[in-house]
């Protein structure tokens, strides 16, 4: 206990030393600012403070960026406009407000182009990527940053360079690709020259990357750079977002002790700046640290700290993911609407100008029969291509309505689901946790609850990540990311996924996938169609039954089935079994519940690998679930794709 007393002291007294030092070089700005005018020097001057603050106080920050939208505003100054609009919209994507960054960003990003500002332009972008990653639209998010580090490679502006090299290194860990995510990484530190604080972040990705190799030491050296890093700058988002990594490191190398100081003080950190995410990372990783310490007073008491905080965040991503669409949606209605306006003035034009050119004709025709026969002729013709032309336009407006309606209706079914089909399961998880927060339970009861709280937990995550995959295929643009796919590790993987449930039933699922066949598919995309399919199985098999996942080769395809002795179902219920809105979810054999979404994502899915799915079902006797896909290799035999 002296060491953690001792501990907090010093960081007390260095963080006081280092925010004195930062609130010498602040104040000077606010000095000048109390000495300027209301003019386009103070829209400047503001912004500067703004972004000064941004990485210490985000509150202080929005103030300041605040002010000076409204002076920029009333002045017209539009690259001031530009510059400020970005600094909001990285504020608020640091407070996780991610349909205000994106509407922000989207603006400042206009205004740049129009002014052709590459500086603004690669902030935008960066901005842009940053989002896509929290949607984990991974590989959006590579391509903003690459063109955002093109136009900062064209005016030497370095700190976007690395800046958008850091984020591409992101993008490549959470893809899993260490590689290349190494590769950029580096080259971030090499472009920042004398650049110790930006370089501080590829010094953390490194050191994430050696952490998911498993070399936990070296990983704690990339680390103590960034902190040291952080406190030479005093930033406390680049501090709070790597002390529960070196806590993370040392819980791995079997070292709670040394964990515990860099998490407790990482929580208060994080408390006080709003650092909800990372404060979540922090109760996460301090549960496992007391844990190893057979500390499970303690840990009981940050558990239920950890499920109230992530139970909020979830809901605040979930509004703030419909925010998004909804944003994303305005945006493309917006645009359309534009185009048609467009097309619209031009055809007006056209008719206007054919119009005058009769006038010329018929007067001209008064002069000479001649002319007159001849601009006849030339009439007619110019009205059937004009008549082609209108015909043309008209079906291209009639398709751009279809696909409006279409993008209208999808945001519609995604509000109806979360607004009912939702709304049962969080009521009951919230007054789970309402007696887990105010009974007065014993330990053997808070563990029977937290068992039940668990359950309901998987339930409302599964189906939320089945509502957001659904979404993502909606939106213009999503593909597969097509690679080699091992069928049967995969299958292995889902079993072990669904090891409580079917125990819990008395169930066993035999994997009887051909090990040499190798897909040419998504392997996230596979991965979700063999968890609902199995998931589905488990849910609606009796009790003390079988479950088999199988496969065969046909021609260059494998067809893989999922089959079980369950309730199976109806030709009626076979028939709405795709149709949107008329194949309302069914409770399973022991109560199980859903959203009835599903069968949905696998059918979207296996279609967009490029694959077809069947079904086959008999009341009473159970359900067979088969889909194809294209072969890359099997039994050593490659096949071209």
């Amino acid at each position: 206990m002296n060491f953690l007393v001792r501990y907090f002291i010093f960081t007390l007294l260095l963080n006081a030393f280092l925010i004195d030092a930062y609130s010498q070089r602040a104040d000077s700005l606010v000095a000048l600012l109390s000495t300027s005018s209301k003019d386009t020097a103070r829209v400047l001057l503001l912004n500067q403070l703004s972004s000064a603050y941004r990485e210490v106080d985000s509150n202080i920050a929005l103030t300041y960026a605040e002010q000076a939208e409204a002076l920029a505003d009333s002045l017209g100054y539009k690259k001031g406009m530009g510059d400020v609009l970005e600094n909001i919209g990285w504020i608020y994507y640091r407070e996780g407000i991610l349909s205000k960054a994106y509407r922000k960003s989207i603006d400042a990003l206009k205004i740049n182009q129009d002014l052709g500002n590459k500086k603004g332009l690669a902030q935008c972008l960066n901005n842009i990527g940053a989002i896509n990653i929290e949607q984990r639209l991974y590989e959006n998010a590579i391509i903003n940053f690459k063109e955002a580090y093109q136009n900062a490679n064209q005016i030497g502006f370095i700190s976007a360079k690395g800046r958008s090299l850091n984020n591409i290194a992101f993008c490549f860990l959470k893809l899993k690709k260490l590689d290349s995510s190494r590769h950029y990484a580096n080259r971030s530190i090499v472009e920042r020259v004398n650049d110790k604080f930006r370089a501080a972040f590829s010094q953390r990705i490194l050191g994430e990357i050696s952490f998911a190799e498993g070399n936990y030491p070296q990983a704690l050296k990339y680390y103590q750079i960034t902190l040291d890093a952080a406190d030479e700058s005093n930033n406390n988002f680049l501090r709070a977002s790597t002390l529960f990594r070196v806590g993370d490191a040392y819980i791995e190398m079997g070292k709670p002790d040394l964990a515990l100081p860099h998490l407790q003080r990482n929580t208060v950190l994080a408390k006080r700046f709003g650092y909800n995410g990372e404060l979540e990372s922090t109760y996460k990783i301090l549960i496992k640290a007391y844990s190893a310490k057979n500390n499970f007073t303690e840990a009981f008491k940050v558990q239920e700290k950890y499920i109230q905080l992530h139970d909020s965040l979830a809901a605040f991503k979930n509004d703030e993911q419909l925010a998004m669409m909804q944003a994303e949606y305005n945006d493309n209605l917006k645009n359309a609407k534009i185009e048609l306006l467009t097309k619209d003035s031009l055809l007006k034009e056209s008719s206007i100008k054919t119009q005058r050119n009769l006038i010329y004709v018929v007067s001209g025709s008064l002069i000479i029969l001649i002319a007159l026969m001849i601009a006849l002729v030339k009439a007619n013709r110019n009205g059937q291509e004009l008549n082609s032309i209108l015909t043309n336009q008209n079906h291209l407006i009639i398709e751009q309505k279809r696909q409006l309606e279409s993008l209208n209706e999808t945001k519609d079914k995604l509000f109806s689901i979360i607004g009912h089909d939702l709304r049962s399961p969080l009521n009951s998880l919230r007054g789970l946790m309402d007696m887990v927060d105010n009974a007065a339970l014993t330990r053997e009861e808070f563990i029977i609850h937290s068992k039940k709280l668990k359950a309901n937990i998987d339930v409302v995550s599964f189906d939320l990540s089945n509502l957001l995959s659904w979404a993502q295929t909606q939106q213009k643009g999503f593909a597969a990311n097509m690679g080699e796919v091992n069928v049967k590790k995969l299958v292995n993987d889902k079993i072990e996924l669904y090891a409580e449930q079917t125990k819990a039933k008395g169930l066993q699922i035999f994997n009887e996938v051909d090990p040499t066949i190798i897909v040419w598919a998504d392997n996230n995309h596979v991965s979700l169609i063999l968890r609902n399919l199995i998931g589905n199985a488990i849910k609606f098999s009796k009790e003390n039954t079988d479950i088999k996942v199988s496969s065969m080769v046909v021609n260059d395809r494998a067809e893989v089935s999922v089959s079980d002795k369950g309730i199976g179902m109806t030709r009626e219920e076979l028939s709405n079994l795709f149709k949107m809105g008329l194949n309302i979810s069914k409770l399973g054999t022991k109560s199980e519940e859903g959203i009835g979404l599903g069968l949905h994502l696998v059918k979207e899915f296996v279609e967009l690998n490029e694959g077809n799915l069947r079904v086959t079902s008999e009341p009473g006797v159970g359900s067979s679930f088969t889909f194809s896909l294209k072969l890359k290799s099997v039994k050593g035999l490659s096949i071209a794709v």
